[in-house]
């Protein structure tokens, strides 16, 4: 018998519900759904089915449009329940230009059906992130924190609230909400992009290296696991360099950072002080001043003149052949320092080494007094200075 009735239809869209294959469930709701179109028949279930095709459907395009069809059926019955919200909700993940509306949609119905649970929550906290003043996303974030922690409900939804809260926050509250997402990361065995960002943004936070050290390794494995290779990855190797004890470990670290910009085809600020670290941690002069040069490029291309540019000049004095050049390099690091009004190390260690190479002793003892005036302007003692 070829049969094809109401019956029939449910009984498809009931094995789509069982099913645990991805293609069977399609081809079990697709079928469901020609029946009901043959027999012209609209209700909760040809709306489920649309809803739940958007859910499995991988190209966003595909999932506007059942889920925009699942609110049309939904609409013409005057059907309102937790799947018509969770459309909604949905809907707003992948809009570009109406997530609001959909978002607070999707709210107003839960309301209506005086539901307050995870679906709920998540609502709130997809608010949360899209909303652009900071009051409002931490009212959100908060609220949704409050529904996820009322019902002891523990997921990477919930991790991510607290990463999400703690991406506003400032002081002890930044810390303690990122501390609470790690662990419940680490409770359920979750290693996802938002993890690797929190483990980031902790370690960013934190005052022992040891601890900044291992976090970053954490971030990175797990971009590495995903086979992520972003700026993002490459801010973590530089970081991993700054932090690294040895010479060995930086260079490691700040060459990998290197590989992935060059990847990418970046050229920016971080870019250039990359470079800058790398000319630190060199073996070879050659290599050094290549690496330096490549950093007052980038500078020059985006007309940055500010402290880091200025130790670029500063540092590249150190390897450049003649002492003129040197004295030139040095005294274009002061000429910033100057403009600027910035007193630091690096500027002392400017006129220090400016004083090294100057030929005449009243000129020798000029640069190291200027030198001692902004070590002690900076607070730091300045070891001896032997004057030839």
């Amino acid at each position: 018998l070829n049969i094809e009735d109401a019956d029939t239809a449910d009984i498809y869209y009931n094995l789509g519900i069982v099913s645990s294959k991805k293609y069977e469930q399609e081809d079990y709701y697709m079928n469901s759904l020609r029946i009901y179109n043959s027999l012209n028949i609209q209700n909760a279930d040809t709306a489920s089915i649309y809803y739940r095709l958007g859910s499995l459907a991988e190209r966003e395009q595909d999932k506007r449009t059942y889920y925009a069809k699942a609110l049309e059926v939904y609409d013409a019955i005057k059907v309102a329940n937790m799947t018509t919200a969770t459309t909604y909700n949905n809907l707003g993940v992948i809009s570009s230009t109406n997530a609001l509306l959909y978002f607070n949609k999707a709210l107003e119905i839960y309301s209506t059906l005086n539901v307050e649970n995870g679906s709920v929550a998540t609502t709130y906290k997809n608010l949360g992130i899209i909303s652009k003043e900071k009051d409002l996303q931490a009212k959100y974030l908060k609220k949704a924190l409050e529904i996820y922690e009322k019902d002891s409900i523990e997921s990477s939804e919930v991790a991510a609230t607290y990463y999400s809260i703690g991406a506003i926050a400032e002081g002890e509250d930044e810390h303690k909400y990122y501390i609470k997402g790690l662990e419940m990361y680490e409770r359920l065995g979750i290693e996802n992009l938002t993890k690797a960002k929190l483990c980031n943004n902790l370690a960013a936070i934190l005052k022992s290296r040891e601890e900044q050290y291992e976090l970053y390794v954490k971030a990175l494995s797990i971009y590495d696991k995903l086979k992520v290779k972003d700026v993002n990855v490459a801010k973590i190797c530089t970081n991993l360099g700054n932090i690294a004890h040895s010479v060995e470990k930086k260079r490691k670290y700040y060459t990998r950072a290197f590989k992935i910009y060059n990847f990418l085809k970046v050229e920016d600020e971080s870019v250039a002080k990359l470079y800058t670290n790398l000319g630190m941690v060199s073996e070879s002069k050659k290599q050094q001043k290549e690496f330096y040069a490549k950093a007052l490029s980038i500078y020059k291309q985006l007309k940055m003149e500010d402290a880091s540019t200025a130790k670029v000049y500063a540092n590249r004095g150190l390897v450049l052949e003649t002492k003129e050049a040197q004295a030139k390099s040095y005294r274009e690091a002061l000429k910033i320092y100057d403009k600027l009004n910035i007193f630091n190390a690096d500027r002392a260690r400017a006129f220090y080494n400016l004083g090294e190479i100057t030929e005449s002793k009243e000129g020798q003892v000029n640069h190291y007094l200027k030198a001692i005036e902004v070590y002690g302007k900076i607070g730091t003692k300045l070891s001896l200075i032997h004057i030839s």
